[in-house]
């Protein structure tokens, strides 16, 4: 990693934490929660700073940035690997720190770590991994809201249903909303992207793995 990649990171890292601490010390109303909640709702909003971070930046790559196979990484596309690679670094120790870690988000952020890192030292073709980061992010947002307002008593507020209408619930039949998002942003748009970085001939072998294995 280079020196201003890494200062980058660490910036990164730093500045999560500091929003980690913010949100850990203001007044929420939940000390009717078990330590366990408590902290994996705090933690997730977060997570939720996180998602809609990668949906807004994410979603204008995709949609308004022209890119082609084997093109060289931008300075914009730089800046959301650095921004997301932070992330899952701070996520994956503070999960550890409140013991809140497990071995499936072990692996998971693990993988997205290697990807983010791989795709900042490949620094070509890294367009893949943006994509496959807004695809997978695009409705994470929801889900985090819909259990913060959970954990905060508001189960039965205007908030809570548009949350559970816009993300596939387990509790309960999915609406017909939910599950047109679900499928454009997984599966439709995740496939898209698959299938056109496999076809990227300038794409390395780690580009190709690290992008299938995040929307995987």
């Amino acid at each position: 990693m280079s020196q201003d990649v890494l200062i980058q990171f660490t910036a990164s890292f730093l500045v999560w934490n500091v929003l980690n601490y913010i949100v850990m010390s203001i007044n929420l109303p939940d000390k009717h929660l078990k330590r366990d909640d408590m902290l994996d709702m705090r933690n997730r909003m977060v997570s939720l700073s996180h998602g809609l971070t990668m949906v807004f930046m994410g979603g204008y790559h995709f949609y308004f940035i022209h890119t082609e196979c084997g093109q060289k990484m931008s300075d914009y596309q730089r800046s959301i690997l650095v921004i997301s690679c932070g992330y899952f670094t701070y996520d994956l120790v503070a999960m550890w720190y409140y013991g809140l870690l497990d071995k499936a988000m072990l692996i998971h952020h693990g993988m997205c770590q290697l990807g983010m890192l791989g795709g900042l030292e490949a620094a070509r073709s890294t367009s893949y991994l943006i994509d496959a980061l807004f695809v997978t992010e695009i409705s994470n947002p929801m889900m985090h809201g819909r259990m913060v307002l959970k954990y905060l008593g508001l189960r039965y507020t205007k908030a809570y249903e548009v949350s559970e209408l816009t993300y596939i619930s387990k509790h309960g039949s999915p609406h017909l909303i939910c599950v047109v998002l679900y499928i454009y942003g997984r599966l439709l748009l995740g496939t898209t992207m698959c299938l056109r970085c496999l076809a990227c001939d300038e794409a390395s072998v780690f580009i190709k793995i690290a992008g299938t294995a995040i929307v995987l």
